[in-house]
């Protein structure tokens, strides 16, 4: 899990430096949403802030 949060990660960053306004948006969307399924596989259901705060929750 540790390995593909970081590879993640990285391609968020990649995404948000060499893509416009609409990629950026999307990325964070996608980013948020991956990160729900990944507190659902690990049994925590508190949500990160800051992912929330990216989709205006």
């Amino acid at each position: 899990m540790a390995e593909a949060e970081r590879d993640r990660g990285r391609s968020f960053e990649q995404v948000m430096l060499l893509g416009g306004d609409e990629a950026a948006e999307a990325a964070h969307e996608l980013h948020a949403a991956v990160r729900e399924i990944d507190w659902q596989a690990t049994g925590r259901r508190e949500r990160n802030r800051v992912a929330g705060a990216h989709r205006g929750a």
